[in-house]
């Protein structure tokens, strides 16, 4: 009788440990996209960061401006000379 259920048994063996790598895998798979998810909220920026550079660029543009206006400037004092 042992023997008529041996083959059955190897057979649910087989699938059971089909069935157990492929959890295992699942379950890498989710412990590397956890993994990935925790580095993108690591790596985005909050409010603070895109006000800062706002203001670097506003800055910017009010420093070309001034600048740009000193060299038109320049260029209207040497043509009336």
């Amino acid at each position: 009788m042992k023997e008529e259920f041996s083959e059955l048994v190897q057979y649910l063996d087989r699938k059971f440990e089909d069935i157990n790598n492929k959890l295992r895998d699942a379950d890498q798979k989710l412990i590397d996209l956890n993994d990935k998810l925790k580095n993108l909220q690591g790596d985005k920026a909050d409010k603070s960061d895109i006000n800062n550079l706002l203001n670097t660029i506003n800055n910017y543009i009010q420093k070309a401006e001034t600048y740009f206006q000193e060299i038109i400037s320049s260029i209207s004092k040497i043509t009336r000379q």
